[in-house]
């Protein structure tokens, strides 16, 4: 009771002294150049190219110039960033900081109706691009026709090479600017609890919807790493999209309040991986569980172990291939951690040796007060929280999985939120040695290819298909040696539905590539619940194995490199277990 009572009021303190008076997140790259002006900043895999801290902020300076004088700046305004990872991406975004602007960054997957529902419920007053998502941003902006696009490009008569511009959109060659004056008086309303960046994550009702980080939650972020013995010396290469949190706050965020280095890669490559490692003496990488499997699946090679790596930090790293993956690529230690973009509930695990396997954080008696997070019962087939007799959710017992829930503190800067306390949507299980382990994703979502996957933006598509269509169900489905899960929609049709036009259909929505559901199973009847609620769970526990079929049921499927759903058969199950395909 004590630690209760004088923990909770000191760490408030804290928060509001230190956080309260810092402002832009942006102040620490620009400490970081004052501190170490010569210090290589980025290394972009792409071309080796490298810039230290002064060069990249002479270049960051360059656009932040010639977007004041062309009267894009207003105060606190929003700007959408559709960039793939580059030093494009990092240059416009402290650009844009330094202007006291809030980024949008936006999936480069998006397109159509996502690309545009991003862009207008982030209410951005322009977008930053390059020449090669131009077009997917040109084919939307005849529905925005207020909308301003910033187009990054190399080509000297780049009017001439487009041919298609228009006062609404403007070309941008940093290589004929010399423009590297520090710009001032932009930021000096910043506030720390301003929302400094918008990062979509899938919407449990359709489309993909932002979640805000402010400075401070920034800042709080970025700083996470520490835990794990990352320090000023680390040289970090990610493969992760900047557009997601990790990435961007992990990563780079990382980097720059630690004074040290960020080696930065266009996409993941599994082969280049450790090659890429080698090659530019990285300390530490980033992962997600999907990540490192793919690793464990290349054919061996003298770069597995022959690089500088010392940890390798992210989240959802399997404990079936957790020591494995520590063997085989020589990494001694692990910085697992948990935490979503929208949550308020995080923890981590500095593994080391053989101790903590599998583990997403430790948290005793005083941590839990610290991190207010609890783990209540949830009943997966009727979706509710079981109550005791006054009313109130059941704490779960050592050993027993429940969804984690965190306590809002109007006051904490990653904590706060309207309701008293905040649903994870995930499943998680604490033993005796306070050790928590992920179970499972609930709800409206599931993660695929390392992104989460909206059920309701899947079921608002196929609500448009074809009236013919009685039920649908949006479900994720485990697959043999993949982690997370992937798509799959039950069915309850007239019989002249027309299935083989339904992933054309889905492309032409605009879903991106990961949202796609791979399987499409036709039922008979779609069992719900008492509430009339589809019975997801029973779908999920069949999976795509034929023989929890029931004889009159179907199932399809999308073949690696098909554009249409055929017969799934036993004969491609056992592909999947053979490890033949490669979804």
């Amino acid at each position: 009771m004590l630690i209760k009572t004088f923990l909770g009021p000191a760490l408030r303190t804290i928060y509001k002294r230190f956080f309260k008076e810092s402002g832009s997140a942006v102040e620490g790259f620009l400490d970081a150049v004052k501190s170490v002006p010569n210090k290589t900043a980025l290394i972009f895999t792409l071309t080796g190219e490298i810039w230290t801290y002064k060069k990249l902020n002479e270049d960051t300076n360059k656009l932040s110039n010639f977007l004041i004088e062309n009267n894009l700046v207003e105060s606190k305004q929003v700007v959408s960033i559709f960039l793939p990872n580059s030093p494009e991406f990092i240059k416009s975004w402290l650009g844009l900081w330094k202007l006291g602007q809030t980024c949008s960054f936006i999936n480069t997957n998006l397109k159509g109706n996502s690309l545009l529902h991003a862009l207008k419920v982030s209410n951005s007053r322009y977008i930053v691009t390059d020449e090669n998502l131009l077009e997917e941003v040109l084919i939307i902006k005849e529905n925005l026709m207020d909308l301003k696009v910033v187009v990054l490009s190399t080509a000297v008569n780049g009017e001439e090479k487009f041919g298609l511009l228009s006062k609404d959109v403007l070309l941008f060659n940093e290589n004929m600017s010399d423009a590297i004056i520090e710009p001032h008086n932009f930021r000096k309303n910043v506030l720390s609890t301003d929302v400094a960046l918008l990062i979509f994550t899938s919407g449990t009702t359709g489309l993909p919807k932002p979640a805000t980080l402010t400075h401070e939650k920034f800042r709080i972020l970025s700083n996470v790493p520490r835990f794990f013995g990352l320090g000023k010396n680390d040289r970090i290469y990610t493969a992760l999209p900047l557009y997601h949190t990790a990435g961007a706050t992990l990563g780079f965020g990382n980097s720059i309040y630690n004074c040290s280095t960020i080696i930065i890669a266009p996409k993941f490559s599994a082969s280049k991986f450790f090659y890429d490692c080698k090659r530019f003496d990285a300390t530490a990488f980033q992962y997600i569980g999907e990540l490192a499997r793919y690793l464990l699946t290349t054919p061996e090679s003298t770069n597995d172990k022959n690089h500088s790596v010392r940890i390798a930090f992210g989240n959802g790293l399997r404990k079936d291939i957790w020591l494995n993956f520590k063997s085989r690529f020589n990494i001694m230690e692990i910085g697992e951690f948990y935490g979503s973009t929208e949550g308020n509930a995080s923890m981590h695990n500095h593994q080391v040796g053989n101790d903590g396997i599998g583990a997403v954080g430790r948290a005793g008696p005083i941590a839990s007060i610290v991190f207010c997070s609890v783990l209540i019962e949830y009943d997966q087939e009727n979706d509710i929280h079981p109550r005791n007799a006054k009313g109130f959710c059941k704490q779960v017992p050592y050993g027993v999985e429940g969804e984690l829930i965190g306590k809002i503190q109007t006051w904490h800067p990653t904590r706060n939120f309207a309701e008293s306390r905040f649903r994870t949507g995930d499943l998680l299980r604490k033993e005796r040695d306070q050790r928590y382990y992920f179970v499972d994703r609930v709800g409206d979502t599931f993660r695929w290819k390392g992104e989460n996957v909206s059920t309701g933006e899947i079921l608002g598509a196929i609500s448009k298909f074809d009236i013919k269509i009685q039920e649908a169900v949006v479900y994720g489905v485990e697959v043999p040696y993949m982690d997370g899960k992937a798509g799959a929609v039950a069915l309850k049709v007239d019989e002249d539905f027309k299935l083989n036009e339904l992933y054309g259909f889905f492309k032409s929505e605009g879903l991106p590539s990961y949202a796609i559901p791979i399987w499409i199973r036709i039922l008979k009847k779609v069992e719900l619940t008492g509430t009339f609620k589809p019975i997801k769970h029973q779908l999920q526990v069949e999976g795509i194995d034929l023989k929890n079929f029931d004889k009159d049921d179907k199932i399809f499927w999308v073949k690696p490199g098909s554009n249409e759903y055929v017969e799934f058969t036993k004969s491609d199950y056992q592909d999947i277990i053979e490890k033949k395909v490669r979804l």
